[in-house]
């Protein structure tokens, strides 16, 4: 299959601005959730902890859906 990498880019680039950036990343289980849910913090919970890696495969991961 041959995909257009503009098309590729507009497609992930939309879902990084709507759903990682300007977000806080955390592991679900940190403790600072409830209070900055409480303060109306803009969140993205992670299974894994949020490094670089991790982010990459959480991008990788929606392209594959």
């Amino acid at each position: 299959m041959v995909l257009d990498f503009g098309d590729i880019k507009h497609v992930v680039s939309k879902w990084i601005d709507e759903t990682l950036d300007h977000r806080m990343l955390l592991h679900r289980d940190d403790p600072a959730i409830a209070v900055l849910e409480e303060l109306g913090e803009p969140l993205f919970l992670m299974d894994a902890n949020p490094t670089a890696e991790n982010i990459a495969r959480t991008i990788f991961d929606f392209t594959q859906s």
